[in-house]
Parts: structure tokens; C-alpha cells; sequence
């Protein structure tokens, strides 16, 4: 058993009534806090689990304190895959006052804090002190802490050093750090090198790098391999196509295109080849644009609907988005049709394609 001595040494981090909103959040019952018998049993547990391990523990005692570590981990539904992860780095587990300590300091913040501990479980080794220093530099660079850390749980294993690196970084390429970390915090992530390449081959294409990572931070996401090859592919599309715009006006115009797979931009294609006038090559490019935010089954179903006399008509491209427009179904009932009427065999080669993408 532990000693009285030892005991003496521990710091008291019972669990009180403002720690529910944090303990439901690991799925912890809320009535906990009026049942007194359960209550004082898990604070048993927390105080021995609390006790700092030094060469003075017994064999027997040293086992006490980290079974009471596990159990106050499992009393929060910690699973037994985690806590071997967590075991490869802490064989002893955590002293449970710098785990509590950390969860509160976290809670305090707003952080979704099972959420993080769940995805970072290695970051609850940190101290208060530090969970609450990383976070304190995050708003001091203006950024909402508690939006960044539960999008992006590994910001909080960032060193405020590495954070304000990163932070400048962006700065110095022109880009509204505040505004594309806040819409895209896995940026947090990326080391400066990346970044650095991922502007300039915006750049090296012709686009303007800054005025569509602000458009679309999520533009960030994207390997430079597949921008190139997106940038091709609509140099390509619009040649077959005879359109009278260009690719790096239409991604000017609709960055947001930058992130459709080349199976749906071939979709689109067929589409625009096979079943448009020609009239619809001299579309203005904000058109198109407009175009491109319909949801692609609306276009299938449309087609689909229409028969095979009424297809060889060749609407406009604005009179196809009005009648797409007017299919209604939810995005799941949508895309549940679309793929029943080309697997069916209805539109031809354009449903393989359409099938072809779903897949990917």
C-alpha cells in the first residue's frame, strides 16, 4: 500500500462539479456528481493515481499508483488500444494531477477535449502549464484556440516556437495567416518548406497564388502534382471544347474547381461535348461558374429524364442548369438515384464515366 508519507505528497485534484462538462464529453454519466458513493470511490482512485513515482515506491506500491492511472483512464472510456500506444511512451502511465490539471486548462479553453486526447493521447504527458501556454499563443496571434486545436488536435503538440514560425511564414508570402489557418488548420501542420512550394507553383502556372488561397484556403491542401494536372486537363478540355474563355480565367473566377477529382471534371466534359449547343462554347466564364456549383447528379438526373429526341436538341448551358435546377432531393437521395439510373444502362458511356468517379 501506499504510505502515509507518500500519500502526503500527492496533490488533491478531486473531481468537482465543473468538471462535467469535460467528463461528458468522454461519455462519463452527468449523474456522477450526485451520486457520493461513486463519486468518492473515483477520487480515491485519482489520489492515488496523482502520486509522482520516485526511487522511494515499492515494487507493490509502484504497481498501486499506475493501476489507479489505468482505471481513472478507463473510467473515461479510454480504449485498450489507446492506452497501449500511450503505455509505448509512458510504461507508467501519467501522474493523474498533470493529466486532470491539463483537461480542465483544456475545457477552460473550449477545446472538445475528449476529442483531442483521443486523436493526440500522447499530448495528456504535457503539463497545465504547457497546454495553457500553447493555447495562449494561438490567441495572441489572433486565432480562435479552441476552433484550431478541436479541427486540428496536433496543434497542440506544436511548440508556440514552431507555431509563430509557421504563422510568419505565411505572412511573408503574402497570405492572411489568421484567415487560412482559421478555415484550414491542418496549414498548422505543413512545414514552411512545403507551403513555400505550394505557392510557387500556383505562381508558375500563371494563377494568382494569394488571391486564390484567400478564395479557397483549402487550396492549400492541394499537391502541387495535382493542381498541375487539373490546370492541364481544363487547358485541354477547354481546346476540345472551342470555348471562348481559358482555364486560368475559369479558375480565377471558380478556384473552388481546383479541388473536383479528374473523373468529375471528365464528366463534365462529356457532358458539356455531348450534350450542349454550340452556342454554349461563348458562355461568359462567371456563367460557367455558375454552372459548376450545381450538384453533378442534378445534371444526370436531368439527362436521364430526357428523352433521346429531347437530347438531340441541345440545350444552353443556362437552359440545362434550369432544369437541373429544379430536381429538389437531399444530397444522399440524389446521388443514391443518379447511380440506379446509370448503372441501368441510361446514358451511356456518360453513366460508366459518372459510375467511374463515384468509385474513386
Amino acid at each position: 500500500m501506499v504510505t502515509a508519507e507518500q500519500a502526503r505528497e500527492v496533490v488533491d485534484v478531486a473531481l468537482v462539479e465543473t468538471d462535467q462538462q469535460w467528463l461528458s464529453s468522454f461519455g462519463v454519466d452527468a449523474s456522477l456528481s450526485t451520486q457520493q458513493a461513486e463519486l468518492m470511490e473515483i477520487n480515491h482512485t485519482i489520489k492515488l493515481g496523482c502520486a509522482h513515482l520516485d526511487p522511494s515506491y515499492k515494487d507493490d506500491e509502484r504497481s498501486e499508483v499506475v493501476d489507479a492511472r489505468e482505471q481513472f483512464l478507463k473510467f473515461l472510456n479510454i480504449k485498450p488500444a489507446m492506452l497501449d500506444d500511450l503505455r509505448a511512451q509512458h510504461p507508467a502511465l501519467i501522474p493523474l494531477d498533470n493529466f486532470i490539471g491539463s483537461l480542465r486548462v483544456m475545457d477552460e479553453f473550449q477545446l472538445d477535449v475528449a476529442h483531442v486526447i483521443k486523436n493526440r493521447m500522447w499530448s495528456i504527458g504535457y503539463a497545465p502549464d504547457t497546454i495553457r501556454k500553447h493555447l495562449v499563443n494561438l490567441q495572441t496571434l489572433g486565432l480562435d484556440a479552441a476552433r484550431v486545436v478541436n479541427a486540428n488536435p496536433a496543434v497542440i503538440s506544436l511548440s508556440p516556437e514552431s507555431i509563430r514560425e509557421k504563422y510568419e511564414n505565411m505572412t511573408n508570402l503574402g497570405l492572411d495567416a489568421v484567415r487560412v489557418i482559421s478555415y484550414i488548420p491542418t496549414t498548422l501542420s505543413y512545414a514552411p518548406e512545403s507551403l513555400c512550394e505550394k505557392v510557387e507553383n500556383f505562381q508558375a502556372l500563371g494563377l494568382d497564388a494569394i488571391t486564390i488561397i484567400h478564395k479557397l484556403p483549402s487550396a492549400l491542401t492541394l499537391a502541387p502534382e495535382s493542381v498541375r494536372q487539373k490546370v492541364a486537363f481544363l487547358d485541354r478540355s477547354i481546346k476540345l471544347l472551342q470555348w471562348q474563355g481559358s482555364a486560368l480565367e475559369l479558375i480565377g473566377q471558380y478556384p473552388a474547381i481546383l479541388g473536383f477529382n479528374l473523373q468529375k471534371l471528365a464528366v463534365l466534359r462529356r457532358i458539356a461535348s455531348k450534350y450542349l449547343s454550340e452556342a454554349s462554347r461563348s458562355v461568359p466564364v462567371n456563367k460557367v461558374r455558375s454552372a459548376l456549383f450545381m450538384p453533378l447528379e442534378k445534371y444526370i438526373l436531368e439527362l436521364s429524364e430526357q428523352e433521346a429526341d429531347e437530347r438531340s436538341a441541345q440545350p444552353s448551358l443556362h437552359e440545362l442548369y434550369n432544369r437541373a435546377n429544379v430536381h429538389r432531393l437531399d444530397a444522399a437521395t440524389r446521388r443514391e438515384r443518379a447511380l440506379s439510373v446509370t448503372t441501368a444502362g441510361s446514358l451511356g458511356r456518360l453513366g460508366i464515366m459518372y459510375r467511374e468517379y463515384r468509385a474513386a
